[in-house]
C-alpha cells in the first residue's frame, strides 16, 4: 500500500511539473507575442510620422521628421560619433521665451522599442515642449570641439508638398507604403484604360495617373482635374504640375517602366463624376470624363494585369 502511495506521489509530482513547464512555456510565448505587438505598434508610429509628417532632409547629420509635436531624428548606417555625440535642441517661439535643451543620445534612442526592420536606421525621439506652428527650431549635435552639424527649421514655412517623405529609407527599412497602397489600388480600385494618354486608377478618394513607357514630354503639360460629388455644392476643380505628384521612383524597381502620379482627392462626399486631362497655352491636349457610378460592377474597369509584360521581376 505504501508503495502504491509513493508511486501516486511520483506520478502527481511529474504531472504538475509538466503542467508548470507548459505554463512557463506558454507565458514565455505570450510575452514574445506581446513584445512583437509592441514593436509593431512602435514601427507604425515611425512609419506614420515619415509618410504623413513633415520630412526635413539635411545635408549632413540626421534627417528630421516633425509630427504631432514630436521630433524624430533618423540616420541610416550611422557612425559611432552619430551614436555618441550629444544633441542640442533650441525652440524659438515668435513670441515667448527661447527654450534650450541639450541631451545625451542614450536618453532618447528609440531603436530599443522598434523591430529589426529599423536595425540599419538610428532613430531618436524628442518631444517639442511648448513649440507651436510659428516656432523656429534649431537642432544638431556637438562634441568637445563644437557643433558637428545643425539644421534650422521654420515650422510655419513647412509644407507637405516640399517636405514630403520620398522613401529615402526604403533600402534600410524595407517598408514601402507607396507600393503597398498602389498595389492595393490595382487590386481593389476602378481601372480606366486609355491607349493614347494616361490610364486612371481610382481607389476611394485616391486617384493614380499611369503611363506605360512614358517619357519626359508626358510630364511637361499641366494637368486639370474636375470632381463632382453627390453633394452638388462641393464640385472640385484642380490644376497641377505632374512632376509634383510623381511617385513611380518610390515604388521600387518593379515599376521602373511606368510613370505614376498620385493625387489625393478631398473627401467632400461620394465621387459621382471624374473629369481630367492635360493642357498647355494652346488648349487641351486630351481629356476624359467618367461617370463613376457606372463603373460599379463593370468588369471592363477591373485591372487585369495589363502592365504584366513591362514590369520588372
Amino acid at each position: 500500500m505504501k508503495k502504491q502511495n509513493l508511486l501516486l506521489i511520483v506520478i502527481l509530482t511529474a504531472f504538475f511539473a509538466c503542467k508548470n513547464d507548459q505554463k512557463s512555456s506558454d507565458t514565455q510565448s505570450e510575452s514574445k507575442d506581446m513584445e512583437a505587438v509592441k514593436e509593431s505598434f512602435k514601427d507604425d508610429e515611425i512609419e506614420n510620422a515619415l509618410y504623413t509628417g513633415y520630412f526635413v532632409k539635411t545635408e549632413s547629420g540626421f534627417d528630421a521628421v516633425i509630427k504631432d509635436n514630436m521630433l524624430y531624428l533618423l540616420k541610416s548606417n550611422p557612425t559611432e560619433s552619430d551614436k555618441s555625440n550629444h544633441f542640442f535642441l533650441h525652440i524659438l517661439p515668435k513670441n515667448g521665451k527661447e527654450i534650450n535643451m541639450d541631451f545625451a543620445p542614450s536618453e532618447f534612442r528609440y531603436n530599443d522599442q522598434l523591430s529589426d526592420k529599423f536595425a540599419d536606421v538610428l532613430v531618436y525621439k524628442r518631444e517639442l515642449h511648448d513649440a507651436n506652428e510659428t516656432s523656429d527650431l534649431n537642432f544638431g549635435q556637438f562634441n568637445e570641439k563644437g557643433r558637428t552639424w545643425n539644421a534650422y527649421v521654420q515650422l510655419d514655412k513647412l509644407s507637405k508638398l516640399d517636405n514630403a517623405y520620398h522613401n529615402e529609407y526604403l533600402e534600410n527599412t524595407k517598408n514601402n507604403r507607396f507600393l503597398r497602397h498602389f498595389e492595393q489600388a490595382l487590386n481593389e480600385g476602378y481601372y480606366m484604360k486609355d491607349s493614347n494618354n494616361y490610364d486612371l486608377l481610382l481607389n476611394g478618394h485616391t486617384l493614380y495617373y499611369i503611363k506605360a513607357n512614358g517619357n519626359a514630354s508626358d510630364m511637361e503639360k499641366m494637368m486639370f482635374l474636375h470632381i463632382k460629388f453627390n453633394n452638388e455644392q462641393t464640385d472640385l476643380g484642380l490644376d497641377f504640375k505632374p512632376t509634383e505628384y510623381q511617385i513611380n521612383a518610390m515604388l521600387g524597381k518593379k515599376y521602373d517602366n511606368l510613370i505614376v502620379l498620385k493625387r489625393e482627392i478631398p473627401d467632400n462626399g461620394k465621387i459621382t463624376q471624374l473629369g481630367t486631362g492635360q493642357y498647355d497655352k494652346t488648349g487641351q491636349k486630351w481629356s476624359v470624363v467618367y461617370e463613376v457610378e457606372k463603373l460599379y460592377d463593370n468588369m471592363n474597369f477591373i485591372y487585369d494585369d495589363q502592365y504584366n509584360d513591362i514590369l520588372n521581376d
